[in-house]
């Protein structure tokens, strides 16, 4: 969405400013009512876009093996103690922070 934006201003020749979030609402979405405030138009643009799979897949695995190193090299935990689940599906999105959830098994001692 960052991308496409400043491209529509840049088409359409507008200025800077939250009209060129309503324009590309209203072109986008021509039956819909514009939303009140300029953070539910941006939302609502958010949930009308695909999320790219292949950058988000890698940043995903990137951040995880981050994370899997710190803990077995700073912190001492054997990495046979980690299990790694499946990505939750809000976990590449902004509203999901981008955080790794990281499972420590119980280890013999």
């Amino acid at each position: 969405m960052n991308a496409k934006l400043p491209a529509y201003q840049a088409e359409h020749g507008l200025s800077n400013g939250s009209g060129v979030v309503a324009a590309y609402f209203a072109e986008r979405f021509p039956q819909t009512q514009l939303p009140a405030t300029v953070e539910k138009q941006l939302a609502l643009l958010r949930e009308g876009e695909p999320t790219p799979q292949g950058p988000l897949s890698d940043l995903s695995r990137r951040r995880v093996d981050a994370t899997r190193e710190r803990l077995t090299s700073v912190e001492g935990i054997p990495a046979e103690r980690f299990a790694i689940g499946a990505p939750k599906s809000d976990a590449a999105t902004p509203e999901g922070g981008g955080r790794v959830e990281i499972a420590v098994i119980a280890g013999d001692e």
